[in-house]
This record gives C-alpha cells, sequence and structure tokens, in this order.
C-alpha cells in the first residue's frame, strides 16, 4: 500500500506570518475576507481550511499560498519532489483530494495541480483575480466543467479552458472516481 503524507499544517506558517506582520486577527480577517473565528481556528490547527481559504488568507499576508504549506524555491537547476512529499488539500466536502504539482517559483504565473474525486464530489471556485483561466484534463472518469453560464461534461481524455476570474466549478460525476490535471494561468499577476 502506498503511503500518503499528512497534509501540511498552515496554522503556524499563518500565525508567524501575521505577528511578522503585526497584524491583529481582526485585520488580517479583514484583509482576507474570511471570519476572525475562521482564522482563529485555522492558525491554532483546530480546523482544516479549504484551498479557497488558504487563498484568501495568502492574499491578505500577500505571499503565495504555498508558502502557507511550507514550499520552499528549490535552487537547484533540477528539482524533484517525490510523490510522498507533495502537499495534499481535502476540499470542503472531503470528495476531492487536491495535490499541488507546481514548485513554489511558478506561482506567480501558473499552478499545476492533481485532482481525485470520489464519487459525487466538487470543487466550487469562487472567482480568482481578473485575468485567470484555467485548464482541466480529465485523466479518468467523468467531470462537469461549469464556468461563465456554461457547463460541459467531460470524459477521459477531454480538455476544457474556462475563464477563473468568475465563480466555476468542478463536479464529479458517475460511480467511479475521477482523475484529472488542472492547470491555473494568472495574467497580469506578480
Amino acid at each position: 500500500m502506498k503511503r500518503v503524507n499528512s497534509p501540511p499544517e498552515p496554522g503556524p506558517v499563518i500565525l508567524a506570518l501575521r505577528r511578522e506582520r503585526r497584524l491583529t486577527l481582526d485585520a488580517l480577517a479583514v484583509a482576507a475576507g474570511v471570519s476572525k473565528a475562521m482564522l482563529s481556528q485555522v492558525e491554532q490547527g483546530k480546523a482544516n481550511p479549504t484551498v479557497a481559504t488558504l487563498w484568501k488568507i495568502a492574499g491578505g499576508l500577500k505571499v503565495p499560498v504555498t508558502r502557507l504549506l511550507g514550499a520552499e524555491i528549490p535552487t537547484a537547476k533540477l528539482s524533484v519532489r517525490r510523490s510522498g512529499e507533495l502537499a495534499q488539500l481535502p476540499t470542503g466536502d472531503g470528495r476531492c483530494r487536491i495535490t499541488l504539482l507546481s514548485p513554489a517559483a511558478h506561482v506567480d504565473r501558473c499552478e499545476l495541480y492533481r485532482l481525485a474525486f470520489a464519487p459525487g464530489g466538487s470543487l466550487a471556485s469562487a472567482p480568482h483575480v481578473p485575468g485567470t483561466e484555467e485548464v482541466v484534463t480529465v485523466l479518468q472518469g467523468r467531470l462537469r466543467c461549469q464556468s461563465a453560464g456554461e457547463s460541459s461534461l467531460l470524459g477521459p481524455g477531454d480538455t476544457a479552458h474556462y475563464p477563473a476570474d468568475v465563480r466555476h466549478s468542478l463536479t464529479q460525476e458517475g460511480k467511479t472516481p475521477t482523475e484529472a490535471v488542472l492547470t491555473v494561468v494568472f495574467s497580469g499577476r506578480g
């Protein structure tokens, strides 16, 4: 059986960055657009934040989201992270596992994720920064992609490209698990 590492604990990193910047819980909660209670629970390790929540907190701290996950920018020309070293984050519904594949040095341009959906799993996202786009490719299973009022069902080998600066979602359909690769491309960021 393949051993999977524990998810990173962003709470201590968030707390350290908040204190370093001399921000109160209230100030960071307002800057990030999350509740003070949620921020406090995340810092104390009492809540497992969604990717969207981490994204908001990182924005409030003005750091790449990977910084909250303890990712360091590699200095070698060839950088390898073994599968057991990759950060894995569950979604709010617990039926989608997100694995960050891209190196921290790329977060200002694009992010690459492997998505694993259990039956009925969903990944719904609030709008990202203006100009952001996503490209998803289904490796196995079926995935419904919704963005900008449009919807399409994707099967193995299908790829969808869509705006991500509006509400958008990926929802697993069918009785078998679905795997996909997601690329988030930022325009005018950095």
